[in-house]
């Protein structure tokens, strides 16, 4: 495969799972899993014994590609790259998200173009295996495709849902297309598996040596970052792997546009239209600040008014009550210093406004000609 196989992570910043709950409503998440792609993958080998080891990738191809080679193949314990040139065999896909790996015991194949391995006999030389665009590429150890598709959002035919739909959104699992099994001989679910020479794989309409399909499932773990992730167990079912994953990428999932995340019930951390709650909107931001405000002015008012005039009044309270009968902004409410009108109760700019003192406020504003003037101008 050529270039990086995370190219394409970045897609898969907002992977959306979605499914639909035993009341019938859909319930969703949004998932970033753009950190956990790896430019090696992830390996992982059960244990020492093992003959059998996998490399994964999440939202991106693994970079362990599969191109197998018969290098004197004995038909019964498979190839050990001894006294003989390396043969490629046709797999049935060479790339893909996960790649299952046989023979982990045996030496490592001999370098493309060397003369052979170490132990053949001169003079043979190697058959380097062949990518699809006809580059030359290492021949590896027996191994298969179990997953071609990307298990992320350019996936194609990858099927998502959550681990368990009945508590959490803190799981999920991503199921790629099946693949046809190859015809390698040390592949012991191939065709040739000894002793019978019958796939362990059940055989299908069109694939004569069976289908094998893996399962990416991601557990959430509290200790781990959004961009941590380590395979904890692989386990196989005939021909059905579950590669079980641990990362905090699906601790806390977010919510798409138009769904809430539900707080209790039945579907606790999930989310659905039903539990959105757009928050405060701009009239009830105003509206808070406006309360807020007022109270401030009628308690420092009440407060001012006690330490002049030794009454606790609300401040102006003239005018306010003015206001009740449709005074305070009327013509002769306005500009007249005996009632209750606004100039007479709060002053003019001039005066610097003393609701104390309104007669005298009144009579330095009216002072100016020009705001007496009312002939050709109107009133001031």
């Amino acid at each position: 495969m050529d270039g990086d196989p995370c190219g394409n992570a970045d897609a898969c910043q907002y992977t959306e799972v979605g499914a639909v709950d035993a009341a019938g409503n859909l319930i969703t998440a949004t998932y970033d899993l753009s950190g956990l792609c790896r430019a090696q993958g992830y390996n992982y080998k059960a244990d020492t014994l093992s003959s059998e080891w996998y490399n994964v990738n999440i939202c991106g191809y693994s970079p362990k590609q599969c191109f197998p080679a018969d290098c004197e193949n004995d038909m019964i314990n498979g190839r050990n790259w001894e006294g003989g040139p390396c043969t490629p065999w046709v797999a049935t896909a060479n790339i893909g998200s996960v790649v299952r790996f046989f023979q982990s015991d045996v030496d490592p194949a001999p370098a493309t173009g060397t003369k052979g391995s170490p132990k053949s006999i001169a003079p043979h030389t190697q058959d380097s295996c062949y990518t699809d665009d006809g580059q030359p590429t290492q021949c590896t150890e027996a191994c298969d495709i179990l997953s071609t598709s990307i298990i992320g959002a350019d996936g194609v035919n990858v099927d998502w849902g959550f681990t368990n739909v009945s508590t959490d959104a803190g799981g999920l699992f991503a199921l790629g297309p099946a693949t046809a099994i190859d015809e390698d001989p040390s592949n012991p679910l191939g065709p040739y598996n000894p002793p019978t020479n019958q796939p362990e794989c059940q055989p299908t309409s069109e694939f004569s040596n069976g289908l094998t399909s893996a399962k990416i499932v991601m557990e959430c773990h509290e200790g781990m970052m959004v961009g941590e992730a380590s395979i904890s167990k692989v386990e196989m079912i005939g021909c059905d792997y579950t590669i079980t994953f641990i990362t905090g990428a699906v601790c806390n999932p977010t919510c798409p546009p138009g769904f809430g995340k539900c707080l209790t019930g039945p579907n606790k951390n999930f989310c659905m239209v039903a539990c959105y709650n757009p928050g405060m909107g701009w009239f009830t931001v105003l509206f808070i600040i406006s309360t807020v405000l007022l109270s401030l002015y009628c308690i420092v008012g009440m407060v001012m008014n006690k330490s002049k005039t030794g009454v606790c009044r609300a401040p102006h309270e003239d005018f306010w009550a003015s206001c009740l009968t449709c005074k305070c902004l009327g013509n002769k409410g306005c500009m007249d210093s005996n009632d209750n009108g606004f100039t007479s109760t709060f002053g003019s700019a001039a005066s610097g406004g003393n609701p104390y003192n309104k007669g005298e406020d009144f009579n330095k504003a009216t002072q100016n000609p020009d705001a007496r003037r009312s002939s050709g101008y109107g009133t001031a």
